[in-house]
């Protein structure tokens, strides 16, 4: 969910160099046509003289994209490079609920209509409250990018606006994005409100996972995941619902094509994904029975790390710890299967077996991730949305490969509230009204605050943990970033 700043506080550097392997070429933008009935300005906000501020025609996505690949796709200072057309492709296409109503720009008036600016709203349904209860529906602000040569004009705030009216109009209660620091006292002018969200950092290097496992089975119990699989799929949606609907901040994955195109599919070559599968004794998914153990994850590194790495390994320089992201890490015990052999539901693994799960699909991830001319010692740090994984199940859990462990904060998650709505609570299952940003920054809060999950609350991927004071319960998982 990276934004560009409202004007790109951080200004972004001009082109250069040779683009990344994969990147596509930037490609003029067609003339835009502008859509009958386009909503009109939001009250106090005029339109600026030589521009006009609309929703886009569907006609004009091309356009849009190519937008939003001149913006972010430019060269930092390290080297690295910012997103490319590749990546805001997939969010559109591999998106089952977009609309081009919900996309606002800035386009000059002259002949070309340039779009210069814009703001998409993600149409998303959240998790907030007791895993009973339905998710949320909810925009999610992002692709806000203003053009280097149009900054200065308020075209972010314009369309930041509309983005706001929009959500509005489809009886959302609330909207989240995801800011830069930077940006976010810009956000919080007009609205919304930062609430903490916690990472776990685990410190371990492939050496350690070695020594955990009592036999290197690892490549005869995890696989790549085959979401094109109707028995692979039912597996990984039946994980996802064991645990994801408890997690407040999570979305709901109901449409098959989202997490078969959305969820696994990856052409940003910034990145190198995995997305593994753990059967108990390898089973092939559609052989499954009542009781196995099974288990997903999704974890990546940035291609840019990997070389880092790779040239200081040459240079004989000092080692930095090469940075994993566990995007989604979720374990249970096949508890139904229905008559075409698809797993329909999971129950909790106790700590013992949760431990030999997680073992083997981060052992294997590791294998795959980085690259083999590095030794096993080399140091690693992965990181997990901590209300995915609480100190209470690594205290439970035998995981002898953490060699150390830390929780530090991940800034930037804002909400803002359209209107009151009520929350069935998570832990306690007390009716709460949410009036606004205060209120919901209460509810997502740790464990034991004001207004938040009670102790005691149970985390449902382990048998018998229970979150004691200051545990998290806000998580947003990041295959779901836009």
């Amino acid at each position: 969910m990276s934004l560009t700043p409202f004007e790109n506080v951080m200004m972004p550097f001009s082109r250069g160099g040779t683009p990344e392997p994969g990147s596509s070429p930037v490609i003029s933008q067609s003339q835009l046509r502008l859509p009958e009935g386009a909503p009109p300005l939001p009250a106090g906000i005029a339109r600026a003289s030589g521009y006009r501020t609309t929703s886009i025609d569907p006609a004009d996505v091309d356009a849009f994209l190519t937008h939003l690949d001149t913006v972010f796709h430019v060269q930092k200072p390290n080297g690295s490079w910012g997103a490319s057309r590749l990546l805001f492709e997939d969010h559109w296409h591999f998106d089952p609920a977009r609309d081009p109503l919900g996309v606002f720009v800035a386009v000059t008036d002259t002949q070309d209509r340039l779009i210069v600016s814009s703001v998409r709203v993600y149409n998303r349904r959240m998790h907030l409250g007791s895993p009973s209860s339905d998710a949320h529906p909810m925009g999610g602000i992002g692709d806000v990018a203003t053009n280097l040569d149009h900054r200065g004009k308020g075209f972010a705030k314009k369309l930041m606006n509309m983005g706001d009216e929009y959500m509005r109009s489809k009886g959302y209660a609330f909207g989240v994005l995801h800011a830069a620091p930077l940006a976010a006292p810009i956000y919080a002018s007009i609205g919304w409100r930062n609430v903490a969200m916690k990472a776990r950092v685990m410190s371990t290097s492939l050496a350690s996972l070695n020594v955990s496992l009592s036999t290197d089975t690892t490549s005869a119990t995890v696989r790549t995941i085959n979401f094109e699989s109707v028995h692979d799929l039912s597996v990984v949606k039946a994980l996802f619902a064991l645990t994801a609907p408890s997690i407040p901040g999570s979305f709901a994955r109901a449409d098959d094509f989202y997490w078969q195109n959305y969820v696994a599919k990856n052409r940003d070559p910034r990145r190198v994904v995995v997305r593994l599968l753990f059967t108990q004794d390898g089973k092939d998914a559609s052989a499954l029975g009542v009781g196995d153990l099974v288990g997903y994850a999704i974890c990546e590194v940035l291609v840019f790390d990997l070389s880092a790495v790779v040239t200081a390994g040459q240079q004989d320089t000092e080692k930095s710890p090469i940075s994993v992201q566990i995007k989604e890490l979720f374990a249970g015990k096949v508890s139904t299967v229905d008559g075409a052999g698809c797993v329909s539901a999971a129950v909790a693994q106790s700590p013992k077996e949760l431990s030999v799960t997680i073992t083997e699909l981060l052992h294997e991830s590791l294998k795959r991730l980085l690259p083999s001319s590095l030794p096993d010692t080399y140091p690693c740090k992965l990181s997990i949305t901590s209300a995915l994984l609480p100190v209470e199940v690594i205290q439970a859990v035998d995981l002898a490969w953490i060699l150390s462990h830390e929780k530090v904060d991940e800034p930037g998650w804002m909400f803002k509230v359209f209107h009151p709505f009520r929350v069935t609570r998570v832990g306690d299952g007390a009716e709460v009204e949410i009036a606004n940003e205060e209120d919901l920054e209460m509810l997502l809060g740790p464990v034991g605050a004001a207004g938040a999950a009670p102790i005691g609350t149970v985390f449902p991927g382990c048998e018998g943990i229970q979150l004691g004071f200051g545990a998290d319960v806000f998580g947003f998982f990041k295959t779901d970033a836009f």
